[in-house]
């Protein structure tokens, strides 16, 4: 053991010997790279600020390295939590626009402009476009939709296609208005699989909060298709805890790969309620943007009726079925072609019962325009009546 550890003291004692021996040649070289590295400091701002070469394409470069350097370091210094936040906040931001609509208000006394806040993810960019979803009740009835992007330019959109039923919305931005160097900045945001989500998985949802412009909030996936009524009829939601706020709508809920796995569409405002917000899936998102990029509009089928529900109260009264009593008929609809009444009942269709309205309109989701349906009524209160009926696309 003792010889061993002679051994070492040699070669420590040896090496320290040797190290010496080229220390004027290091004391050298440091100096040289002290006076390379401020010289070239000094020559990125000199370069920077000197009216006749602000076009020099290098000219900010060493600044540029230096900026991302720091931060590189300064992430790195962070836990790792938060680091994981910073890359993700980081790369989605360039994606995430803050939407700002102008609508015309009339009420009894005097008509005004108001305006609502929102947010918007890039889907697709092109030589002349952008193209990004926002929200349907962002856009609705707006007669001037101002685009924010993340370093605060802004660009004047138009709407290519809007869906009441899903809350989805396309709007599209001319980048002809844009300066190229804002262009090369955004990218459109990466999709993830939002079939593929758990619960108690992070997320953070990205939007224009309040209007205040870009922000973040995280959490985790609270619930998996939870059933929400909306103004627009029942929806299957993600839930979340990540703060979603006024303003949010049409932003961002994106996993811990910085991937965008729902559209952050709507909250619970209640003092009994804290950390319920929704988003919609993409994989519900996706086909209906498609179609709006497409077609302008959702294709759907209509049966053609107004109708109401004949509850229990309303049977006995009436001596009639439960069902829908057809109130009135769409002209030149498929309800119409096929001969239903006024007054009919409808109890069944094809093989699935009807009680309600809402039964109704959920069961006709499973078809296409042009497919035909066997429509179940009892006419007069007592006679079955089985009418075929072709289904058309409802405007």
């Amino acid at each position: 053991m003792y010889e061993y550890d002679q051994d070492i003291n040699e070669k420590v004692t040896n090496e320290m010997a040797s190290t010496k021996k080229h220390r004027p040649f290091l004391k050298v070289l440091a100096g040289l790279l002290v006076v390379s590295l401020f010289f070239g400091f000094g020559m990125g701002i000199g370069l920077q600020f000197s009216p006749d070469r602000q076009e020099v394409a290098y000219d900010t470069q060493p600044l540029q390295v230096l900026k991302e350097t720091l931060t590189s370091i300064q992430t790195l210094e962070k836990p790792i939590s938060d680091r994981n936040n910073i890359e993700i906040a980081q790369k989605v931001a360039p994606s995430v626009v803050a939407i700002t609509s102008t609508v015309d208000v009339q009420n009894f006394f005097s008509s005004y402009e108001k305006e609502g806040k929102g947010s918007g993810v890039i889907y697709e960019m092109t030589s002349d476009s952008i193209l990004i979803i926002t929200n349907h009740h962002v856009i609705d009835n707006a007669k001037n939709v101002t685009v924010e992007f993340f370093d605060g330019t802004t660009g004047q959109a138009t709407l290519m296609g809007s869906d009441s039923e899903t809350d989805l919305a396309l709007i599209k931005v001319n980048t002809k208005d844009l300066p190229t160097q804002v262009k090369l900045k955004l990218s459109p945001a990466e999709i993830g699989d939002s079939n593929a989500l758990l619960l108690g998985e992070s997320v953070m949802a990205v939007g224009n909060a309040l209007g205040y412009g870009q922000s973040v909030t995280v959490g985790v996936i609270s619930a998996l298709d939870r059933s929400l009524r909306l103004l627009q009829g029942d929806m299957a939601l993600i839930q979340t805890d990540a703060a979603i706020n006024p303003g949010n709508s049409g932003g961002a809920l994106v996993n811990s790969s910085g991937q965008v796995v729902g559209i952050n569409t709507a909250k619970i405002a209640s003092q009994d309620v804290e950390g319920m917000g929704f988003s919609i899936p993409v994989h519900v998102a996706l086909p209906i943007i498609d179609s709006l990029k497409e077609n302008g509009y959702i294709s759907r089928p209509y049966l053609g009726i107004y109708g109401k529900d004949v509850d229990e109260n309303l049977s006995d009264l009436y001596e009639l079925p439960m069902g829908v009593v057809i109130m009135d008929l769409v002209p030149d609809s498929g309800a119409d072609d096929a001969k239903l009444q006024k007054g009919d009942v409808i109890v069944k269709i094809d093989d699935t019962s009807i009680l309600t309205m809402e039964d109704l309109t959920n069961h006709l989701k499973n078809y296409q325009v042009g497919d035909t349906i066997d429509v179940t009524v009892i006419r007069d209160g007592k006679t079955k009546v089985v009418l075929p009926v072709v289904l058309k696309e409802k405007s």
